[in-house]
């Protein structure tokens, strides 16, 4: 979506915001992101003398920092590209989501390597 925010600005924030009028991807997240922590911890304290409890703990330290750069990054670009009033600085929206589009790929890389450390310990350390 990221090449979306950052094209035609702020014409394409415009659209954004009328496409999301409804729901948006938070909702989503919101939910899953704290119950797949939960779930993490969960795993992790179940099977600490197991040695699968590494990979657990791994992938949760890796969503911890996911969150965390979510808060951080995430959230404070969302606000100036999604709530605060439109403005004609178009190079603070531009910043904002050329921001967005990079911290998204840091983020989506954490995840990827998070669930990856958590099914390599599943299967080889089970």
């Amino acid at each position: 979506m990221a090449p979306n925010y950052e094209t035609n600005i702020p014409e394409s924030l415009r659209h954004i915001r009328a496409f999301f009028r409804v729901s948006t991807p938070a909702r989503f997240f919101r939910v899953v992101s704290p119950l797949t922590v939960i779930l993490l911890i969960i795993s992790t304290v179940l099977t600490w003398n197991a040695r699968v409890a590494w990979s657990y703990g791994a992938a949760l330290a890796l969503l911890i920092l996911t969150d965390a750069i979510t808060f951080a990054a995430h959230y404070p670009r969302n606000k100036i590209m999604f709530i605060d009033p439109l403005t004609e600085d178009t190079a603070l929206l531009s910043r904002a989501a050329r921001g967005w589009a990079a911290w998204n790929k840091v983020r989506v890389m954490l995840l990827a390597f998070s669930a990856v450390v958590m099914i390599y310990g599943t299967l080889f350390f089970s």
